[in-house]
């Protein structure tokens, strides 16, 4: 008796919306027939039209340096390499840049000052651990905050002659 009235419901409840159900329909396909929405695929390249298109691009970047050549200013100057902090001041740009890639491309902190020993822990307090180099004695504070070359900060500690070599 239950399932017979289940189903007179079911079939009533089509009945009722079977004409919504059909202008919905209707309104979806001229929708998707429409060319706003419908957007045709790019024809794929051909490795030849691939290879022409790559040294254009690369010939513009090319140009682009010798533009910035011409005009006096070096496209990428490295760092002045004599380009350090003094004790108490925050490290430079170039010292930010040689602690950051031996940070992340071998997973050591690296020496700023002579830069050629990777340091070695000292104390810590909070977020920041000082760090002293055991060929030259530099010290620093270094406090990471981030994943980038931004989210640290470093200060100059001085150089402690106690820990030469």
């Amino acid at each position: 008796m239950t399932a017979a009235i289940i189903i007179i419901c079911v079939i009533a409840c089509i009945i009722y919306f079977y004409d919504e159900l059909k202008k919905l329909g209707k309104q979806l396909l001229e929708l998707y027939k429409s060319p706003s929405v419908r957007k045709e695929k790019p024809k794929p390249m051909t490795s030849a039209e691939r290879t022409a298109e790559l040294k254009s691009k690369f010939q513009e970047i090319l140009d682009k340096r010798k533009a910035e050549a011409n005009k006096g200013v070096p496209f990428s100057a490295p760092h002045p390499v004599n380009e350090k902090s003094r004790v108490g001041q925050e490290i430079t740009d170039y010292e930010r840049d040689l602690l950051w890639d031996s940070i992340t491309k071998r997973q050591r902190v690296r020496c700023i000052n002579c830069e050629v020993e990777d340091m070695y822990k000292g104390p810590q307090g909070g977020m920041s651990q000082n760090w002293r180099c055991p060929n030259c004695g530099q010290g620093i504070n270094l406090t990471i905050f981030g994943n980038d070359k931004s989210g640290f900060r470093c200060d100059n500690i001085g150089v402690d002659t106690s820990w030469r070599r």
